[in-house]
């Protein structure tokens, strides 16, 4: 069986620029501090490893950073009270994720965002996720960790000791970087596939608005469709 995992941020969900201007609010709100969301700035790009950065360069307690994942959640629900619009899933998402189950092929995701930050964007966007393995930025600092930990969840989901491979489905440069390290093919996705390209991916799609090019994709990995795109 193969694996096909998912990070969520710019690849389930269009909420990178409401990501970043909540992130900020609540560190601001947290620490007084006006903090950099230039995800490219930071050792490991996740919401527990940037904000573990922070409050050390800043001398602050570490226990700040419980107060800001549950902060941050509060933040997200309150604009998606008031702004429900803000939250989409990237085009064709859900429809691709309910093939994708439909399919003999194993289906994960590992993200960078805190747990119930997560699930409040993918819930608010319509991309249902229940029954899929998960791991995220409250299970581990570093996207290599939370990445093995969604693999592990997905083995023991799946009750096989190891994928044959793993598809890492994701849009930052740090996701690239990730799954190369950890040997996993990848498919970028989402606004910034320019610059993934540029890194020398060669797998790429804006959206899953046609989900025959994402099929043709894993085909080339050992995936087959078996009529699912009807």
């Amino acid at each position: 069986m193969h694996l096909v995992m998912f990070d969520v941020d710019g690849t389930l969900t269009e909420s990178y620029q409401y990501d970043q201007a909540c992130y900020g609010a609540t560190m601001k709100h947290i620490t007084g501090l006006d903090v950099d969301t230039d995800w490219n700035n930071y050792t490991h790009v996740t919401d527990s490893a940037v904000t573990l950065e922070i409050l050390q360069q800043h001398n602050l307690p570490s226990n700040m950073a419980t107060e800001a994942e549950c902060h941050f959640a509060i933040r997200l629900r309150t604009m998606h009270a008031n702004q429900p619009g803000q939250f989409a899933p990237i085009k064709g998402a859900p429809r691709m994720l309910q093939q994708l189950k439909q399919a003999d092929v194993g289906l994960a995701i590992a993200t960078g965002c805190w747990r119930d930050s997560a699930l409040i964007k993918l819930k608010n966007s319509g991309v249902a996720v229940d029954g899929i393995p998960m791991a995220t930025a409250s299970d581990a600092l570093t996207r290599q960790d939370i990445m093995r930990t969604a693999e592990e969840r997905a083995a023991q989901c799946y009750g096989i000791n190891q994928f044959d491979s793993v598809i890492y489905i994701g849009d930052g440069t740090w996701d690239v970087r990730s799954s190369r390290e950890l040997g996993w093919h990848f498919v970028g996705v989402g606004a910034d596939i320019d610059n993934l390209r540029s890194l020398g991916v060669y797998h790429t799609l804006r959206d899953y608005s046609e989900p025959e090019k994402l099929w043709q994709i894993l085909a080339e990995f050992g995936i087959q469709h078996q009529g699912m795109l009807a």
